[in-house]
């Protein structure tokens, strides 16, 4: 049985519309589908726990990275399910970072034929309340700042294209910087503190990409089983402008004011709540312990 979670709305309400257009092309399929339809936020999570134990030959997931991200913290054993991720949100990092096509009806028409399997160790970020699994990223500081604007934005308007969410992402960014803080904390790093004053970001990526299609980690690869941390330090907003746009050519890395590490394990502790955000949802946390499941979960792409 082929079971489907959709996001009707996800892309101004173009998945439905890429789902009818696939299964009138392939009606042999019909009876082997069972589509679930979400419709509130959490509604994906939910449904994908109740797939557990069900004879399920393989997932398909159509949606943006918060579709996905739901889904799969909506499984206690992520391993035992193949999932096809059908990307059509407006950011689609995950799709990004892992090559799977941008066209939804394309990567349908793979996954139904023939596909590559790839077993990633999804993220794994603890707080004091929370267990969740993530895809791309966990950050605080800019990146969480613009998630948490943007976030907001999404109930007052439609971001029906990837051109109109980078460009919503860039001008939040542009003012965050300019009128924006910086946040002091204690990195720990695979035992090592390194404490953080006055610093503008901390990003702990697993994929190369955040914020529809800024390359915040070009090291980061799905395919290892590593974190790659970007922190930003101390420097004035003008500087921090000038950073923004070598962030369009992965070129930052090169800058005296980015450092970059290779970690297995990486918590961050705040003088007071941090704004965070995972794969672009947000919330607030004292202290964030970000590593990698030991089991894998598999992708057809």
């Amino acid at each position: 049985m082929y079971r489907w979670i959709v996001n009707p709305i996800a892309g101004n309400h173009h998945a439905s519309h890429v789902v009818k257009q696939f299964l009138e092309k392939r009606p042999d399929l019909k009876d082997q589908c069972f589509i679930n339809y979400t419709k509130y936020e959490g509604h994906a999570q939910q449904l994908a726990s109740e797939i557990i134990g069900q004879n399920t030959d393989m997932l398909i997931v159509v949606g943006g990275d918060g579709t996905l991200q739901e889904v799969l913290n909506g499984f206690t054993d992520v391993q035992n399910v193949p999932i096809a991720f059908i990307p059509t949100g407006t950011g689609n990092d995950f799709a990004r970072g892992i090559g799977i096509t941008k066209r939804p009806l394309a990567q349908l028409n793979k996954v139904f034929s023939e596909c590559d399997v790839i077993r990633m160790h999804l993220g794994l970020m603890k707080t004091e309340s929370d267990l969740i699994r993530f895809t791309t990223s966990v950050g605080v500081g800019l990146d969480a700042d613009v998630a948490s604007v943007i976030n907001e934005q999404r109930f007052s308007q439609t971001l029906s294209s990837r051109f109109k969410y980078t460009s919503i992402y860039l001008r939040t960014l542009l003012k965050q910087i300019i009128f924006g803080k910086t946040k002091n904390l204690s990195l720990n790093v695979d035992g090592s503190c390194i404490r953080m004053n006055n610093t503008w970001l901390v990003t702990i990526s697993i994929l190369p990409y955040f914020g529809g299609g800024l390359k915040i980690a070009p090291d980061a690869d799905w395919s290892k089983n590593d974190l790659i941390i970007t922190t930003v330090e101390p420097i004035n907003r003008w500087l921090l402008l000038g950073l923004l746009s070598t962030l369009f050519f992965a070129k930052h890395t090169r800058l005296k004011s980015v450092h970059t590490y290779h970690a297995s394990a990486v918590t961050l502790d705040g003088e007071a709540l941090l704004t965070y955000q995972v794969d672009g949802s947000t919330g607030r946390a004292k202290r964030i312990e970000i590593g990698r499941e030991i089991h894998f979960t598999t992708f057809l792409r």
